[in-house]
């Protein structure tokens, strides 16, 4: 805009060269205000500069509490590429609050050392609302963050948080577990108690995501004691492979559930019914149908 100024142009673009040679002619052109473009810019050497420019008078302010809105924006890109050194301009003593908006970037871009770097001046997740909570593992569970969604656990479910300890199903989602497809992070969720209803939605989707592993995992391992096939369920869980690409899932399911009575006489076509032969036709899965 009309108040943006060259010097101001050349730390948003990290131009340090240029940076220096405006600041030569114009020595006094540094003030609080250039501190968004430089942190944009995310040049360490434009950073330092505009820091020991202001420090003086502005002490204070430039290391803040909290992320105010005119530093929002600019310090995103720091985060997602893990630029943590750069952060620490801004944050060098303790705090107890941290923008919400920022702190979503730092799990979605897994910046797990930034976090405990957060936690260790004082950021208390307890602060924060139960959804934002919820919405934090959330995204960590399902980009398959496995570190960082182990600390997330260990830092809400413990002693100090009983209100989540005691129901922790009020946070976790077990869809959630499977998305990825790492084994590990299921296993995080299964050492709270676990509904069954909860196990049926999360086997679905991994069925559907063609996660291997954890669905072998849930039928092969101790953790088959936890929830019981119905007939209804079988037939669901099997539906649920035609989306897959692959029949590998698809033979497995059927080997788990021969024993079942009465399974394997739906599988012809039965225009009066809801047969498994006709729902593979119906998808349009070439593969199971042979």
């Amino acid at each position: 805009n009309g108040n943006t100024d060259l010097i101001k142009y050349s730390a948003a673009y990290g131009s340090v060269n240029c940076f220096k040679y405006l600041l030569s002619i114009k020595p006094n052109s540094i003030s609080n205000n250039m501190r968004p473009y430089a942190i944009f810019g995310q040049n360490k050497e434009i950073i330092e500069l505009v820091y020991q420019a202001i420090k003086p008078s502005t002490e204070n302010n430039w290391q803040s509490s909290s992320l105010t809105l005119d530093i929002i924006n600019p310090i995103i890109p720091i985060i997602l590429k893990h630029q943590n050194d750069i952060f620490d301009y801004f944050f060098t003593h303790n705090f107890d609050t941290f923008n919400y908006s920022a702190l979503l970037f730092v799990v979605k871009s897994g910046n797990i050392d930034l976090l405990i770097k957060l936690i260790d001046k004082g950021l208390k997740l307890a602060s924060i609302k139960k959804d934002s909570i919820k919405e934090l593992v959330q995204i960590s569970s399902t980009f398959g963050y496995y570190e960082l969604t182990k600390l997330l656990f260990e830092l809400i479910f413990n002693e100090n948080n009983p209100q989540f300890l005691n129901d922790p199903f009020q946070i976790l989602d077990l869809k959630d577990s499977v998305h990825s497809g790492n084994l590990s992070i299921f296993k995080l969720y299964t050492l709270f108690n676990i509904k069954e209803h909860d196990i049926e939605y999360a086997l679905i989707n991994a069925i559907i995501r063609e996660h291997t592993d954890i669905i072998k995992y849930m039928f092969e391992t101790e953790f088959r004691q936890k929830f019981k096939i119905t007939f209804q369920m079988a037939l669901l869980l099997i539906k649920s492979s035609f989306f897959n690409s692959k029949t590998d899932i698809f033979h497995y399911l059927v080997k788990q559930f021969v024993d079942i009575e009465h399974i394997l006489p739906y599988f012809p076509i039965n225009y009066d019914d809801d047969s498994l032969l006709r729902n593979a036709c119906l998808i349009g899965n070439i593969e199971i149908v042979k």
